[in-house]
């Protein structure tokens, strides 16, 4: 922690009301390369390590801010995909430069990210009007949309509310090609075609005050 509270954005990472609320969101490893994580601070910045932590690259000129999830494909591990509560971001060189493509997104808050673990060019993200809409079950508006290499973003409606009135779930990636997973206060879905269309697979008995993570294993 000493190494990430050195870093000259740390005094930065607060916002009003509550100046403490910046902490560690997502932690990501690349794959294939020993020591090198990326870590999403929350309102705060998006920060990497080479060295397994020991030292630490600050938010670079472009990137995302509130930083929520970080997705990488195992077949592009330079190709970073960013849900944060600035908007939508993505770099195909490790994070040296950004991009912000919005075409199509009809909201700004991003909870949560996931790519097709077969094709590292479609994308999933949740989305919210803001961040109470995101994450409070009850009144809430949280939905999904996908995107295809450089196409513009569609949302996706089948196996999800119409109008929107969940939170906006977490997602996962699967094993399979075009497997994905989704978590909302109703259960979990599933997809199979890479997120055009979902499934729930299992209910919740009672509904959560709050989902924090998602994980798939192999049973």
């Amino acid at each position: 922690m000493e190494g990430l509270l050195a870093l000259p954005s740390s005094p930065t990472w607060s916002f009003p009301p509550r100046p403490d609320t910046h902490h560690v969101r997502w932690i990501a490893c690349q794959p294939e390369a020993a020591g090198r994580l990326w870590v999403a601070i929350e309102a705060g910045a998006l920060v990497s390590t080479r060295d397994g932590g020991r030292t630490w690259r600050d938010r670079v000129p472009g990137g995302p801010y509130d930083t929520h999830q970080v997705a990488i494909h195992p077949d592009r591990p330079d190709g970073l995909r960013i849900s944060a509560g600035d908007g939508y971001y993505e770099s195909d060189d490790g994070g040296d430069t950004w991009r912000s493509p919005e075409e199509g997104l009809e909201v700004g808050y991003l909870r949560s990210v996931a790519i097709d673990p077969g094709d590292p060019n479609v994308v999933v993200i949740s989305a919210a009007t803001h961040a109470h809409a995101a994450y409070a079950a009850g009144r809430s508006d949280g939905r999904l949309y996908r995107r295809a290499g450089s196409g513009v973003w569609r949302r996706i409606t089948s196996g999800w509310p119409e109008p929107p009135d969940t939170i906006a779930p977490l997602l996962a990636p699967g094993r399979a090609p075009g497997e994905l997973w989704a978590a909302d206060e109703r259960g979990v879905h599933r997809s199979v075609d890479g997120g055009r269309s979902w499934e729930r697979t299992a209910t919740f008995e009672e509904t959560p005050a709050w989902l924090r993570g998602l994980a798939v294993i192999e049973a």
